[in-house]
């Protein structure tokens, strides 16, 4: 499976470069591993897209969670929604 970043001049914009770095690899390091499924959820208190949640590779104890608004084949287009830590 594979992934496609919104909007990430904005997220560089918002967070900084290094910032960003840490999220694609985090995205690299999750999607490198052989996956058939996504393993995305529908929020109750966010119900617009599913959520996939993986984690941090800059940090130990982080998540990072982007909205699945859609998918084509075996490429997901995500949306970078927040940190949780």
């Amino acid at each position: 499976m594979r992934y496609a970043l919104r909007n990430q001049h904005k997220i560089s914009d918002a967070y900084g470069p290094e910032m960003l770095k840490r999220i694609v690899v985090s995205l690299d390091e999750y999607f490198g591993k052989e996956r058939k499924e996504l393993g995305a959820e529908t929020w109750e208190s966010d119900p617009r897209y599913p959520i996939l949640t993986i984690p941090d590779a800059g940090h130990t104890t982080n998540d990072i969670c982007f909205y699945v608004i859609g998918q084509q084949y075996d490429v997901a287009k995500l949306a970078f929604k927040e940190f949780i830590g």
